[in-house]
Order: C-alpha cells, then sequence, then structure tokens
C-alpha cells in the first residue's frame, strides 16, 4: 500500500491560514479592549463604594448593625475586586500573536 499526498494548492492554504491568522489576532485584541473598557466601568462606581463604605466605617456614632451591614458591603465589593482582578490577570496570558517556524508545519502524508 502506497501512500499518495493529496493534491493541495499551497498558496490557497497559506492564504487561507493568514486570513485565519488575522482573524485570531484581531479577535484576541477586540477581547482585551473589551475586557480593558469593562473593567473600567466597574471599577469606578466600585471605589466609590468602598470610599463610602470607609467612611461610614470610620463613623464612631454608627450601630453595631449598621457597623455589620457596611463591613458586609465592604466584603462584597473586595470579592467582586478580586474577580475583575482575576478576569484581567487571565486576559493578560492570553497571547495576542501567534507565529510558526516552518518545522513547526506538519507535512500531509
Amino acid at each position: 500500500m502506497t501512500c499518495t499526498k493529496p493534491q493541495v494548492n499551497l498558496s490557497s492554504v497559506n492564504e487561507a491560514l493568514q486570513v485565519a491568522l488575522l482573524e485570531a489576532e484581531t479577535s484576541a485584541r477586540l477581547s482585551h479592549r473589551f475586557l480593558a473598557n469593562i473593567s473600567h466601568e466597574l471599577r469606578t462606581p466600585l471605589n466609590s463604594v468602598v470610599a463610602y463604605n470607609s467612611l461610614l466605617l470610620e463613623d464612631e456614632t454608627l450601630g453595631k448593625t449598621h457597623r455589620d451591614y457596611v463591613a458586609s458591603a465592604t466584603t462584597s465589593t473586595d470579592a467582586l475586586l478580586s474577580i475583575i482582578d482575576q478576569v484581567c490577570a487571565s486576559d493578560i496570558h492570553v497571547p495576542t500573536k501567534t507565529r510558526f517556524a516552518d518545522n513547526q508545519i506538519n507535512r500531509l502524508c
């Protein structure tokens, strides 16, 4: 039994790969931009909540029940900020450029 190589037009395969690579890079860039924007949009109001909670906790006239409520809100905002940090950190590890060396491409058959 002999192995016959299928007839492949390498220029059309190369062109298709270049288009796919360009689309993947564009998608990665847009994803990064989206996460950066969403991070900013979420952090801005959250930072206001954190600051307001801090001011409330400094108030010595605040009763124990209300202090507990503010402490709970502070814990929740800290957790949400941590989640935002994790999502943004995971985006940093996604490569935006991919390069292949000639020896990395397997030959057909």
